[in-house]
């Protein structure tokens, strides 16, 4: 049997990608009134999630994060090289 990944049927369709990533941050602040979060722009709250790639561009890369940046701290998972990607 094939397990594959839960977004791995996603990876192709990148509007699709867009409108799940934007629910999770735009739409999200507007459901909850806030007008200071959802967006970078100077002036707002902003969380951060870095990653090596585009997750339009392949949702794949949300599995691959680099850091979180949090209320301006920065976090960091260990690392651990002898675990692969979540590919």
């Amino acid at each position: 049997m094939i397990r594959l990944h839960p977004v791995d049927h996603w990876r192709q369709d990148s509007d699709r990608v867009a409108r799940a990533l934007r629910a999770a941050t735009a739409t999200a602040a507007q459901l909850l009134g806030r007008e200071d979060i959802g967006v970078l722009e100077p002036g707002r709250v902003a969380d951060i999630v870095a990653m090596p790639g585009d997750p339009i561009a392949d949702i794949g890369h949300t599995a691959e994060v680099d850091f979180v940046m949090r209320s301006g701290h920065l976090h960091r998972i260990p690392d651990n090289s002898s675990t692969p990607p979540h590919r």
